[in-house]
């Protein structure tokens, strides 16, 4: 085979290839394709019906269309509602991390009034601007309250 021919088929096959490149690479485009073979035996591929040349027209099918390519309203309606979302979970995250501290700091205190009222025997308080200590029965109902606070809201800690 001689060079100019081994060119021709090389140009051929890359005109070819192009051509198969660009109907795959052009979904959205309707237009017919037409095959055809040449007096060489060369298969061509165009969208451009040859003149006195016996051709195939070709169905070429494209699958849907994107899914992404949908109307910008819908898309910004969508990505919004997406961000109310993760906003919407974040604040929640937020509110019980929140939540989890406030519980975490008054079980902390319950703890050091318990700890306080165990180890001390006297506790002197202020009421209506007056410091007197506290009696064992008034010390034995804050510990007992301590304790059931210490119960009901400490018991996972």
């Amino acid at each position: 085979m001689s060079k100019r021919k081994k060119f021709a088929n090389a140009q051929n096959i890359s005109v070819l290839l192009g051509t198969i490149l660009l109907v795959c690479l052009s979904p959205l485009s309707s237009a017919d394709i037409y095959k055809w073979t040449d007096e060489n035996g060369n298969t061509h591929y165009s969208d451009i019906k040859p003149n006195q040349t016996k051709s195939e027209t070709l169905k070429i099918k494209t699958g849907t269309g994107n899914k992404a390519a949908q109307n910008p309203q819908e898309a910004s309606q969508k990505l919004d509602e997406l961000n109310q979302t993760e906003l919407e979970s974040k604040a929640q995250r937020l509110k019980e991390n929140t939540q989890k501290r406030e519980l975490d700091a008054k079980c902390e205190a319950i703890r050091n009034n318990l700890r306080t009222i165990e180890e001390n025997s006297r506790i002197k308080i202020t009421e209506n601007n007056e410091t007197r200590f506290l009696t064992q029965e008034e010390i034995a109902e804050k510990k007992a309250k301590f304790q059931q606070d210490l119960q009901e809201f400490c018991t996972n800690k």
